[in-house]
């Protein structure tokens, strides 16, 4: 409510009957109902566009913070809250962006890897995933078979 007040202090020669919208909350439902039968897109909420929107910026890859600002949240922690859930699908992202990383690292280095000790088979064209242990709280908890399928983790725990 702070923010309406703020917002109307700034206007100049508003009157108490004056509207601060030029629309109504009505017109808004009603024009809202009419583009979604003429389209044939479920109706939803008003304030589901904003988790809408919401939803396509982290999906473009915006930083929280900018949605933060973008949203009016105070702080970013209440944005991440609201919409961690829609972050999990980017772990794969980030593992895919550092693997073409490695492999431009690898492409113009001269410095070759140590030759594996173990005598675990060296998998052929490995690619780097997303590994998340199932039932473990702790980096005290996660053993050797755990990473097994991280590269690079064979026989060095």
């Amino acid at each position: 409510m702070n923010e309406v007040k703020d917002y109307m202090s700034k206007l100049y020669d508003l009157k108490d009957t004056d509207r601060v919208f030029p629309f109504t909350k009505s017109y808004i439902n009603n024009a809202m109902a009419r583009a979604c039968k003429k389209s044939g897109v479920k109706k939803i909420r008003i304030h589901d566009i904003r988790h809408s929107h919401a939803s396509y910026l982290i999906n473009l890859g915006c930083a929280p913070l900018l949605i933060s600002e973008r949203l009016g949240h105070e702080k970013v922690q209440t944005t991440l809250n609201t919409y961690s859930h829609l972050y999990p699908n980017k772990h794969q992202q980030v593992v895919d962006m550092m693997q073409k990383q490695h492999q431009k690292d690898m492409e113009t280095s001269d410095v070759t890897a140590p030759p594996e000790t173990s005598e675990e088979p060296k998998p052929q064209g490995t690619k780097f995933k997303v590994v998340s242990p199932k039932d473990k709280i702790s980096p005290q908890q996660v053993r050797k078979n755990d990473l097994s399928p991280c590269v690079g983790f064979a026989g060095r725990i």
